[in-house]
């Protein structure tokens, strides 16, 4: 049974370097392995790869001519050079260290601003986002919306499950914005969860923590 393994994140982390992929264990040639650019250097480039038993690559080079027959050059030229000066490593360690400090930010904020009992986390090592567990008390539907009038944008946790589950749980992008920016929309998101409050819009412009 083949298996396709998905690992945009893995360079993400902090610390620890994560487990070793299931490509690495891998005795059967089996596995598909996919990872990106995007999430790591430049969302812009939309740029991709994979790596696969050799029929498997042949078999969806031959895919992927049908749906789109050649991928922008610039960007791949770009991108081989930033690889050949060998400018990734350096540039991972930057990315790591900024998506730390922004962790920490976002994570006192939602110590300062919203009580223990409304959400429960566990602190990420690595990737781009805090999966957050809601209290019973508050339906996380209608909270997603009264935030998104409050110019605050997260998650809602039912979508990330196949069946039509109701789900108490959100995901938060953490890196997408400065430790300011992220104070502000934790402090505003915290603001459409008082009671009887009428979830009043803020003035300020939109902050996406999705």
């Amino acid at each position: 049974m083949p298996i396709v393994e998905d690992d945009p994140y893995r360079e993400t982390y902090f610390d620890a370097p994560p487990p070793p992929a299931l490509r690495e264990l891998d005795e059967h040639n089996i596995v598909i392995y996919l990872s990106t650019f995007s999430k790591v250097l430049a969302p812009g480039l939309r740029l991709g790869w994979l790596t696969a038993a050799e029929y498997v690559d042949d078999q969806l080079a031959l895919i992927k001519q049908r749906a789109s027959l050649f991928t922008e050059g610039p960007g791949q030229y770009a991108l081989a050079e930033f690889l050949r000066r060998g400018l990734f490593d350096d540039h991972l360690a930057r990315l790591r260290r900024e998506h730390a400090r922004r962790q920490q930010a976002f994570q006192t904020a939602l110590q300062r601003h919203l009580p223990a009992k409304l959400l429960k986390f566990a602190t990420p090592p690595g990737g781009l986002y805090f999966w957050c567990q809601i209290h019973k008390s508050v339906n996380a539907r209608q909270w997603s919306q009264q935030a998104l009038a409050a110019g605050v944008a997260f998650s809602s946790g039912e979508i990330f499950y196949a069946d039509a589950v109701s789900s108490q749980e959100a995901r938060f992008c953490y890196t997408w914005l400065g430790p300011e920016k992220i104070e502000q929309g934790v402090k505003r998101l915290a603001e459409t969860l008082q009671p009887q409050s009428g979830f009043a819009v803020p003035e300020p412009a939109n902050i996406a923590l999705v």
